[in-house]
């Protein structure tokens, strides 16, 4: 729901944690499992439409904020930032791709998965956060210890 913050608010952060649609080599003939893809599809050009307005309002003043994303690579907000952060927390593309392609569900998740989950959700906005609102200094670990693993 980002609509009513955008002309309300001075600061709008957004963490986008949404899946990815896919490409599917075959359409569903079965007339629930289409409908439901063409949910998907329209759910998907909002949720593009509202990323490319937040986008175009922190580049033109309007607010300011950062954006982050599970399926982002960390390498472009390092490349795109305001304020330069050589501190980024490591979190391998390969490992960070492959958490973003866990399925959205309410199923349970072992521990292991989802503490890689967290940590890379805690990179991920770290980066955002210090390159394009608040460059404040570098935290000093991952919320688990065990990092985000390749």
């Amino acid at each position: 729901m980002l609509q009513p913050v955008l002309h309300r608010c001075a600061t709008i952060l957004v963490s986008d944690a949404g899946a990815h649609i896919g490409y599917e080599e075959r359409i569903a003939s079965d007339w629930v499992l289409h409908l439901r893809r063409v949910l998907a599809v329209e759910d998907n050009q909002v949720r593009s439409l509202r990323k490319v307005d937040l986008i175009d309002g922190y580049q033109r003043g309007t607010f300011r904020g950062a954006y982050w994303s599970i399926r982002e690579d960390m390498s472009d907000y390092l490349r795109d930032a305001a304020t330069p952060v050589s501190d980024a927390l490591d979190a391998p593309v390969e490992a960070t791709a492959r958490l973003a392609g866990i399925s959205t569900r309410l199923a349970a998740m072992d521990d292991v998965t989802q503490e890689q989950l967290i940590n890379w959700g805690y990179a991920i906005c770290d980066i955002a956060i210090r390159g394009m609102v608040e460059p404040a200094g570098r935290p000093p670990q991952f919320p688990y210890r065990r990092g985000i693993p390749v």
